[in-house]
């Protein structure tokens, strides 16, 4: 699986809900709620580019707060992708 290394490392985020998964060889779309990081999580492939975005679960999506809290990453390859996961969501947070 292409993306296996990704997949694995979303497995560790705590308290997560998959939300919306559309996958292939040629694209990546992971949707995740985790309540224990107030994070929304978008894992994407997307023209080409690696892409993580995440925002605040506890916000109105409608609301400029919301669209404010987005953060957003690139990465290079799926290795690179799959420490972010790591680093960022799985340990501590």
């Amino acid at each position: 699986m292409k993306y296996f290394a990704i997949h694995k490392a979303v497995c560790q985020i705590p308290h997560t809900r998959l939300v919306d998964k559309q996958s292939s060889q040629f694209e990546l779309w992971l949707v995740l709620e985790s309540p224990a990081l107030n994070k929304r999580i978008w894992i994407t492939k997307e023209f080409g580019e690696l892409r993580i975005t995440s925002a605040q679960l506890d916000l109105n999506v409608n609301s400029k707060e919301y669209a404010d809290s987005h953060i957003r990453h690139k990465f290079k390859n799926i290795s690179e992708m799959a420490q972010f996961i790591k680093s960022n969501f799985t340990k501590g947070q």
